[in-house]
C-alpha cells in the first residue's frame, strides 16, 4: 500500500486545489461541496492572490489557503483548517470580511461588489456555537428551553451552511455572503457515497490512507485519482517530501502545544472555580460572624439594659433600707426618753 502525503496539510491542500494546472479539481471541487446547478455551476475560476493588505499603520495582512473568482464575478475562499481554537469562528468572519473588503477600492461605487462565499475544511470540529443572541430567537425552541439563553453547543453536521437570514420574514439579506463549514471527524468511516462532495469530504478525510491500486468503486472518479496523483507525486519529489515531514513535525508541535494550553486553561478554569467556592465559603462565613456579632450585640444591649434596672432596683432597696434604720433610730430614742420619764411604753418593732 502506498501512503499519500495528507491532503490536509497546507502545502498538499494548496496543490491540489490552489493550482493552475489543475484548474478542473478547484471547479470540481465548488460545484460538489455547493451543489451548484446549471447557470450557477462554476464554468471557470481565475486564481487571485491568497493576502489582502490592511489600511492599518502596521501594514499586516490577512492570507487564505485558496482564492478564485469565477465567470459570474463571485469570488471562492477555501481553507484548511488542520488545529481548532476557541476564537476560529471570529476568524472565519475576519477571513470572510478581509476578501468582501478586497474587492472594492476607495471611492468605487458598491455595485461593484459581488458575492464572497467561504469554504472551511476541519480537521477538528467546530467550536461551541451561541444557540441565542440579543433581540432573536433561541435557536431550536423546545428542544433547550430557556435553559440556553446566551449558551452554546456544538453541531453533528457534517455541512453546516451559514448565510444573513431572516427567519420572520423568510427572505436573505443578501447573496453576497456565504460561509460553508465542512466538519470532516462528523462524516462516518462507512458512510454511504452518494455524491461527489462525499467523494471529496472522504478525500480529505481519509486521503493519506487511501491506496490508489485499490480504490473504493465508489470513489474512483478522475478527480478523485488526479488529486491522489498530486499527493503522490508530491511525496514522491525529495525536497517536497522533507519539506512535508517538516511541515507534519510543526503541526504535531503545534497541536502538542496547544493540548497542553488547553490542558492548562483547564486547570486554572478549575482553580478560579475553586476560588470562587472558597470566596463563597468565605463570604457566607463572614455573613455568620456578622449576623452572630449582630446577636451579641443586642445580648450585650439586653444585658445592659437589666444592668441598668439591677442597679435602679439597688438604688431603691438602699433608700428603703435606709429609712427602716432611720426609723428604728427614731423609735430607740424615743424609748429612750419615756423610760427616763417614767411613762410605760409598748413601743414595737
Amino acid at each position: 500500500m502506498q501512503n499519500l502525503a495528507d491532503p490536509t496539510i497546507d502545502v498538499v491542500f494548496k496543490a491540489i486545489l490552489g493550482s493552475v494546472h489543475h484548474m478542473n479539481l478547484l471547479i470540481h471541487f465548488i460545484n460538489a461541496i455547493l451543489g451548484l446547478e446549471d447557470d450557477q455551476r462554476v464554468q471557470k475560476v481565475t486564481l487571485r492572490s491568497t493576502e489582502h493588505p490592511r489600511d492599518f499603520p502596521s501594514g499586516k495582512t490577512t492570507a487564505v489557503d485558496v482564492k478564485a473568482t469565477d465567470q459570474l464575478g463571485r469570488d471562492f475562499h477555501i481553507e484548511i483548517q488542520v488545529g481548532g481554537h476557541k476564537a476560529l469562528l471570529e476568524r472565519m468572519l475576519l477571513s470572510w470580511a478581509s476578501v468582501f473588503h478586497g474587492k472594492i477600492k476607495r471611492g468605487q461605487d458598491f455595485d461593484r461588489l459581488k458575492p464572497v462565499i467561504s469554504i472551511w475544511l476541519l480537521v477538528d470540529n467546530l467550536p461551541p456555537m451561541p444557540v441565542w443572541l440579543p433581540g432573536f430567537p433561541l435557536v431550536g425552541q423546545g428542544k433547550g428551553g430557556k435553559g440556553d439563553l446566551g449558551g452554546k453547543r456544538q453541531s453533528e453536521r457534517v455541512h453546516l451552511s451559514f448565510a444573513p437570514y431572516c427567519k420572520e420574514a423568510d427572505v436573505y439579506l443578501s447573496d453576497h455572503f456565504a460561509i460553508h463549514v465542512i466538519q470532516l471527524k462528523k462524516q462516518a468511516r462507512n458512510v454511504r457515497i452518494e455524491g461527489d462532495k462525499d467523494r471529496w469530504i472522504c478525500f480529505f478525510r481519509d486521503g493519506k490512507n487511501l491506496d490508489p491500486d485499490h480504490l473504493p468503486k465508489d470513489m474512483d472518479i478522475p478527480e478523485i485519482r488526479e488529486a491522489m496523483d498530486i499527493a503522490n507525486a508530491y511525496r514522491k519529489k525529495e525536497d517536497n517530501y522533507y519539506n512535508y515531514l517538516s511541515l507534519m513535525d510543526r503541526l504535531s508541535l503545534e497541536a502538542t502545544l496547544r493540548k497542553e494550553r488547553e490542558e492548562l486553561l483547564g486547570q486554572v478554569d478549575a482553580y478560579k472555580g475553586e476560588v470562587v467556592e472558597y470566596k463563597g465559603k468565605v463570604d457566607e462565613y463572614k455573613g455568620k460572624a456578622d449576623e452572630y456579632k449582630g446577636k451579641a450585640d443586642e445580648y450585650k444591649g439586653k444585658a445592659d439594659e437589666y444592668k441598668g434596672k439591677a442597679d435602679e432596683y439597688k438604688g431603691k432597696a438602699d433608700e428603703y433600707l435606709e429609712q427602716v434604720a432611720e426609723e428604728r433610730a427614731a423609735k430607740e430614742h424615743l424609748k429612750a426618753l419615756l423610760k427616763k420619764a417614767g411613762i410605760p411604753y409598748d413601743l414595737k418593732d
